[in-house]
C-alpha cells in the first residue's frame, strides 16, 4: 500500500520532481514518511521546518511527525525556507 506525496514548489525545486509515492502499512508516521523520501532524494533537500498536510474531499489537515498516515492518503509537503 502507497500514500500519494505532493511537494510544494520549493521543495519541487529541490528534489527536482513534484511528487513521489512512499510505501507504507497502517502504523507508518509521517515521520517514517519524510525518512523515506529522504533517502530516496537526500536529506539536505527536505529541510526540517517541512509541514505535511493531508489534503481529501472534505479538506485538509496539517499532521504532526507522530501522525500516522493511512495507506492511499495523499500527503502534500510544503518547505517555509
Amino acid at each position: 500500500m502507497t500514500v500519494q506525496v505532493e511537494f510544494s514548489e520549493r521543495l519541487t525545486e529541490r528534489v527536482g520532481t513534484s511528487g513521489a509515492y512512499v510505501s507504507v502499512d497502517d502504523e507508518t508516521t509521517v515521520a517514517e514518511v519524510v525518512e523515506s523520501l529522504a533517502a530516496e532524494f537526500g536529506p539536505e533537500r527536505l529541510s526540517s521546518d517541512t509541514t505535511a498536510i493531508r489534503e481529501s474531499a472534505v479538506g485538509s489537515e496539517s499532521l504532526s511527525a507522530r501522525a500516522t498516515v493511512t495507506p492511499g492518503d495523499r500527503l502534500r509537503l510544503v518547505s517555509h525556507t
